[in-house]
């Protein structure tokens, strides 16, 4: 997971076995932003599983994403963040 300025963010769906799309009506995701030591600074409500609503999502908390998103070394999706 890339990290700049206060932190990077994961996305994560909880439940991730399953291949989730926009449209799932069972969706229930969390945008976390992790500090650089990789401890929780704060999550919101990813309301649908898209880049879109994971920016939406970090927007709300006043954060926005500085960089692609891609897997960590645990393969969980997350990018780079920053405050605005």
């Amino acid at each position: 997971m890339g990290v700049v300025a206060e932190g990077a963010v994961t996305c994560s769906d909880w439940r991730a076995f399953h291949s989730w799309r926009a449209d799932d009506p069972g969706y229930n995701g969390v945008v976390t932003v992790l500090d650089h030591q990789g401890e929780q600074l704060t999550i919101v409500d990813w309301p649908s599983p898209t880049d879109l609503a994971a920016d939406s999502s970090l927007e709300r908390l006043g954060w926005r994403r500085v960089g692609p998103c891609g897997p960590d070394g645990k393969g969980r999706r997350g990018a780079p963040v920053s405050r605005d």
